[in-house]
């Protein structure tokens, strides 16, 4: 379809604002806004391209090959699902449930290489967040290893978490209480450091907080939340865990800075704050995210049935609506009462943009951006 088309829903409108053919070898990977003028993309054959809206120009950044750093798992694979992150004139690219990614930053002219330890990563995209702090500089959260992420300034290049404990407050007192009715030959060595596998990450809307959308051993999905003043200066873990679901690796957002959307099928879950509802079809729970009060808080009830397994779930906070998508069901838009206001199988984001409030679709050699009105 040409730029500019756009798709009526029952209660809503998509029209589309950019739709590029890229001159490339490969298929795209993986693709993003970069400001209001560029994109960045991934291709299939290693390739990192920026291409010029305004101009309809493009050229090669890098290419990500072993010639950057040797690695002896083979480094970063641009055959595999990626993702790209976006802030000002700063992007970050890693490869979504493997160990390597790549830092660009354009005001610097710098690239550096990231790399995560290596266990388990199929079950937890890796983590990464961009925000700037009070002292305006740029900054990146992002995974390490399973049970941590550091925090480190783009612009100085300093890691500011580089002394951060992995073990969490009042950790020997959780132990004490769990352990006192255990017998003693099979006690083990304690403190034992931070239980859970970092997940991809989501700012509060105050770019105060953020969540990892990890993983549990059993294996549950489990999202806990952080305060990031709090992350940098305590040399202690502290967080907010908000539950333990099945394992579906599922998404979630922030509704507004205490409270987190997740995707629900009582039918699936094993939880201890059941709301009692006789509806046994996908709903989307909130839950209370500023440790005050953990349990499922609202439920919002689709007012037709929706699949919201294994899909991506955004909230935008100005028309207060939930947008789900995923390659099944298409393109959802639910309003916080639960009136389904779209759905659109044909549309298929494969990212959101949340500055811009924009989904992005790519597919073989061709970048589209379309919005919701």
């Amino acid at each position: 379809m040409p730029a500019g088309w756009t798709t009526v829903g029952p209660m809503a409108t998509i029209t589309q604002s950019i739709d590029v053919t890229l001159d490339i070898s490969g298929n795209i990977q993986a693709s993003a806004l970069l400001g209001d003028t560029r994109l960045v993309a991934l291709t299939t054959d290693g390739y990192v391209i920026m291409h010029e809206i305004d101009t309809n120009t493009q050229r090669r950044l890098f290419r990500t090959g072993s010639n950057i750093v040797v690695y002896p798992d083979g480094g970063f694979d641009p055959s595999s699902p990626s993702s790209i992150y976006t802030m000002g004139d700063i992007f970050v690219l890693v490869n979504d449930f493997k160990a390597h990614g790549f830092v660009y930053n354009f005001a610097q002219d710098y690239l550096l290489c990231l790399t995560r330890e290596d266990k388990l990563l199929n079950h937890c995209k890796y983590p990464i967040a961009l925000f700037r702090g009070g002292d305006g500089d740029p900054y990146m959260i992002y995974g390490t290893d399973w049970d941590r992420v550091d925090v480190a300034n783009l612009a100085t290049r300093q890691v500011v978490t580089a002394d951060k404990s992995r073990i969490e407050v009042d950790a020997e007192k959780h132990h004490i209480d769990f352990d006192k009715d255990f017998d003693e030959a099979i006690k083990l060595l304690w403190p034992t450091e931070f239980d859970h596998f970092y997940g991809k990450l989501a700012l509060s809307p105050s770019k105060t907080k953020f969540v990892s959308a990890g993983w549990y051993w059993g294996s549950y999905d489990d999202a806990a939340v952080f305060d990031i003043a709090e992350f940098v200066g305590n040399h202690r873990v502290t967080s907010c865990h908000l539950y333990s679901l099945v394992h579906e690796g599922r998404s979630v957002c922030w509704v507004d800075d205490d409270t987190i959307a997740v995707p629900y099928k009582p039918a699936h879950e094993d939880d201890d704050d059941q709301i009692q509802t006789f509806d046994e079809d996908w709903q989307i729970r909130l839950y209370r995210a500023d440790r005050r009060e953990k349990k499922a808080k609202e439920v919002v009830l689709p007012s037709e049935p929706v699949n919201l397994a294994s899909t991506e779930l955004v909230y935008q906070i100005d028309e207060a609506r939930f947008c789900a998508f995923s390659k099944t069901i298409g393109l959802v838009v639910i309003a916080r009462d639960g009136r389904v206001l779209l759905q659109d199988p044909t549309i298929t984001p494969t990212s959101y943009d949340e500055a811009h409030g924009v989904f992005l679709s790519h597919e073989g050699k061709r970048i589209r951006v379309f919005a919701v009105k």
